[in-house]
């Protein structure tokens, strides 16, 4: 169902819209983990998803959460810090990982930091710096990578201790 409404990009008017929003909202709450992950992983990848459907699926179990806290611009900073303060180690480290994590996001590499046993990593991945318009629009991303020196700067702030950047 997710897939037809969302992805398939079926043209619903805005009522029929938040009627079948409305249809999944309750079926989250009713069925398996596996459909649940199944909704996640397509929801994850369509920016038009209802934010509080992804933040619902992001809040779930970890295998259920996995797909939107990676991937899903639905989610808000609040949203991400609000996860980071009422969930799980697991979820704490995925938001982390995001390509792209905002600056009032930072706290959560501080809390990151707080949780992570002695000699624990944290990896992060993101776009170096660029103006390609296109991977923005396609990738989601709310300004064009970090620096080097950036990244570094952010990390020490949040009071982690940044190993050598690895450029890919």
């Amino acid at each position: 169902l997710s897939e037809i409404i969302y992805v398939d990009g079926a043209p619903l008017g805005p009522r029929e819209l938040d009627i079948a929003t409305d249809i999944l909202r309750n079926l989250v709450r009713q069925t398996e983990i596996t459909v649940r992950q199944r909704m996640s992983e397509r929801l994850a990848r369509d920016p038009r998803a209802p934010a509080d459907l992804v933040k619902a699926l992001a809040a779930d179990d970890i295998l259920v959460a996995r797909p939107v806290l990676t991937m899903s611009a639905a989610l808000r900073d609040s949203d991400l810090i609000e996860i980071v303060r009422h969930r799980t180690r697991q979820h704490q480290l995925l938001i982390a990982g995001r390509k792209n994590v905002s600056e009032a996001v930072s706290g959560v590499l501080a809390e990151a930091a707080r949780v992570l046993r002695p000699g624990g990593r944290v990896i992060i991945v993101d776009l170096a710096p660029h103006g390609d318009r296109a991977i923005m629009t396609r990738l989601a991303h709310r300004w064009p990578g970090f620096s080097d020196d950036a990244m570094h700067a952010l990390l020490t702030d949040a009071g982690l201790f940044p190993s050598p950047v690895i450029v890919i």
